[in-house]
């Protein structure tokens, strides 16, 4: 059996562990949280002169509860490059495992509110205002508008109202010679047909597809609300699209999958890595349901629940390490989670117009409205919030600060936003896997095209 070597070895005057020692199925490694990377461990004395020496506490602390002034706020949401609107809170789904289903402690139920165009187009009008000002970060050259719900495919004629809004005004203020406008749309693919497949098409429009597997685990949770089971239905659909648009099914249709404790994961994987023509893993997202904010009932539910390994998993988590393995040291300004700048990278519209940092948010930390725009005090309060929870969890001590994942919404809670670790505690099980299924790679590519090399390290090496 393969064990961890754990070596934390702490410098005198300096933050968090120095090193830790991972042994492979082939080979020893050298984790250096802070420096962000994994090296052979022979290679370790040639980085060690790297690692901050004198770092000390209150100088970062002190940095990094530094906050924004108005002017540095306002750059900062000029980088922005996607807004999603909330365009419907009814769905004809009753999932229930979806964040609205009333199985949580905070957030909405589903319910008949939906966005009126007046509130749509002064969120346009606000994006357009962020893209042109003279302070614009072009970091960003394709501006993305998404529809979300519910089931945002109900109020298809006001989708339809947005997109041709939205191009008239990007046209007038000739933004379309600097910018791509795209379009994406969150669906449960029930919809998918007749007039508003063709104008999906017609308008180019990006979908994600809610699809668990399988129907015998799909129809597990995704019920209609009539209590109808809808994997055959969905399905047809899909086939149906393939076969009438063939290039928008296989440039413009991602799948997202929720993975519940109570599915089957190999059913899951079995199914997207199989031999199906409608479908490819390296179209899919797998997430697993939140047990953050649980009722009390269905937490106990999860934690009976065994534990599960899942390859579609396991292969975002190899594409994540290789995107955060990359050198960089704890400094003063250091980011040590997930959390972005709200309102930076995107803006997400409710349904009364309330400005959220994204979709995946509950309602009670909102950063503006379309009447006001974006509340400056308000991003720094959500900012204080989450920098005092990075110190009172000390998170520059953690092994995982350099590939953490979590941002608020995975942390939210009814009074602010807690970090519900999830990475620190595995850390060194994530590296394990990651390393191994490196050196599988590598030793595949060397049956190809014999290199000589003996692990991981040296074939990155000969990349």
């Amino acid at each position: 059996m393969n064990k961890f070597i754990l070596n934390f070895q702490e410098l005198k005057g300096c933050i968090g562990v120095k090193v830790v020692k991972i042994q492979s199925n082939h080979a020893k490694y050298s984790f250096m949280p802070q420096l962000g990377i994994v090296v052979n461990s022979e290679l370790e004395g040639e980085f060690a002169h790297l690692i901050p020496g004198q770092l000390f506490e209150k100088k970062m602390i002190a940095s990094i509860r530094n906050e924004l002034s108005d002017k540095e706020i306002e750059e900062r949401l000029c980088s922005i490059g996607n807004i999603t609107l909330g365009i419907t809170e009814q769905c004809n789904f009753r999932c229930s495992y979806c964040s609205y289903s009333g199985n949580y402690k905070i957030g909405r139920i589903h319910n008949r509110k939906c966005m009126n165009f007046t509130t749509a187009r002064k969120a346009i009008d606000y994006l357009i205002t962020l893209i042109i000002n003279k302070k614009r970060n072009l970091k960003y050259n394709t501006i993305n508008i998404g529809f979300y719900g519910g089931e945002a495919l109900l109020e298809f004629k006001l989708v339809q109202k947005i997109m041709a809004y939205a191009k008239t005004k990007f046209q007038e203020k000739s933004l379309k010679d600097k910018f791509v406008l795209e379009f994406q749309l969150n669906t449960n693919g029930y919809l998918l047909k007749d007039r508003i497949l063709d104008s999906l098409v017609e308008w180019n429009v990006k979908l994600s597809l809610s699809l668990d597997g399988p129907a015998s685990e799909h129809d597990k949770f995704r019920l209609a609300a009539s209590g109808n089971k809808t994997w055959e239905y969905i399905i047809d659909n899909l086939e149906q699209i393939k076969k009438k648009y063939p290039g928008y099914y296989e440039n413009n249709i991602d799948f997202l999958v929720t993975l519940h404790p109570c599915h089957d994961y190999k059913k899951i994987d079995d199914f997207y890595f199989g031999d199906n023509d409608l479908f490819s893993p390296d179209r899919v997202t797998a997430n697993f349901v939140s047990d953050l904010s649980l009722k009390k009932g269905i937490v106990e539910q999860f934690k009976k629940a065994p534990p599960q390994s899942s390859r579609l998993i396991l292969g975002q988590g190899i594409k994540n390490l290789d995107n955060k393995l990359t050198f960089k040291t704890i400094g003063y300004n250091t980011k040590f989670t997930a959390m972005c700048f709200p309102g930076g990278i995107k803006l997400f519209v409710d349904s009364d117009g309330n400005f959220h940092i994204c979709e995946r948010i509950k309602a009670n930390i909102p950063i503006g409205d379309v009447d006001n725009g974006i509340d400056y005090e308000r991003i720094r309060s959500v900012q204080r919030q989450w920098v005092d929870v990075i110190i009172r969890n000390r998170c520059w001590e953690c092994q995982a600060w350099s590939f953490c994942g979590v941002c608020a919404a995975q942390s939210e809670e009814e009074n602010g936003v807690v970090i519900d670790c999830r990475f620190k505690d595995d850390a060194l099980k994530r590296l394990k896997m990651y390393l191994d299924y490196k050196e599988q790679e590598a030793k595949k590519q060397e049956q190809k095209t014999p290199t000589g090399f003996n692990n991981i390290m040296d074939y990155i090496r000969q990349l």
